[in-house]
């Protein structure tokens, strides 16, 4: 079975290049996205912070509690 995928977009205002990978490592080694292939995204059309995941089996709840916690982790 592959891995769902964990897409996280960020405003293009508010992110470095730097600070994207630095994310995407902590995430990686992160227990609750250990799971999920997690792919960062600038969105030069949002000016907040949007989330989706594809392939997962999860519950709405769940979803919400990852999202929570990922919030958490980037801090912006």
């Amino acid at each position: 079975m592959s891995k769902p995928i964990f897409i996280i977009r960020l405003p293009a205002e508010e992110v470095e290049h730097d600070r994207i990978r630095i994310m995407t490592q902590v995430m990686e080694a992160t227990k609750e996205l250990r799971d999920y292939h997690v792919l960062p995204v600038i969105d030069s059309y949002t000016s907040v912070i949007k989330f989706e995941c594809f392939n997962a089996p999860h519950s709405e709840m769940e979803f919400e509690e990852l999202k929570r916690r990922v919030l958490e982790l980037i801090k912006i």
